[in-house]
């Protein structure tokens, strides 16, 4: 199930790997969340994962951070 969404991420939001290793980069180096290191990311992700779980009966229980 995890696989299947982190694809719909990465085919869905634009430069999807490149935002999502710089963000990796920060939370490394600034030891903070992704909703610090990228608060744009973050929420495009989590809108998206909400939609996904609707659309597939699925509970939502996903830590953003590793579907990067």
């Amino acid at each position: 199930m995890k696989k299947k969404l982190t694809e719909y991420l990465r085919s869905t939001i634009d430069d999807f790997e490149e935002r999502a290793e710089l963000a990796l980069s920060r939370i490394g180096r600034m030891r903070c969340s992704l909703e610090y290191a990228d608060p744009a990311l973050a929420y495009e992700m989590s809108d998206l994962v909400e939609e996904w779980c609707e659309d597939n009966e699925v509970e939502n229980n996903f830590d953003m951070e590793e579907l990067l």
